[in-house]
């Protein structure tokens, strides 16, 4: 959950960085083009922070997806692999599929 929870953030904080961006850029008034500069700064700032932070602490299989529909094909390959030692003992060692 923390996986899909980081790319929600770090999506957010892009797509919020681009729009002040674009507000800032269309703006003709200085003070209100100067306050929308800042606000993208800020949110370019914490989805760099966020993402560095994703890459630190997450699981170093599922920092790789990019989208949560990636992630969840990552998490099922892990588990297939991680989880492959208990099917061969629940089922003997002929089989490849996770029971579980």
């Amino acid at each position: 959950m923390k996986h899909a929870e980081f790319l929600r953030c770090i999506k957010s904080f892009e797509a919020m960085h681009k729009a002040w961006e674009r507000l800032a850029s269309s703006s003709s008034h200085l003070g209100l083009a100067g306050f929308a500069r800042r606000q993208a700064e800020m949110y370019l700032s914490l989805h760099e922070d966020t993402r560095a932070l994703y890459v630190k602490v997450g699981e170093p299989h599922f920092t790789i997806a990019s989208d949560h529909m990636e992630l969840v094909q990552y998490v099922r390959q892990f588990r297939e692999r991680e989880l492959a030692w208990l099917n061969r003992l629940a089922y003997g060692a002929g089989t490849g599929n996770v029971h579980i």
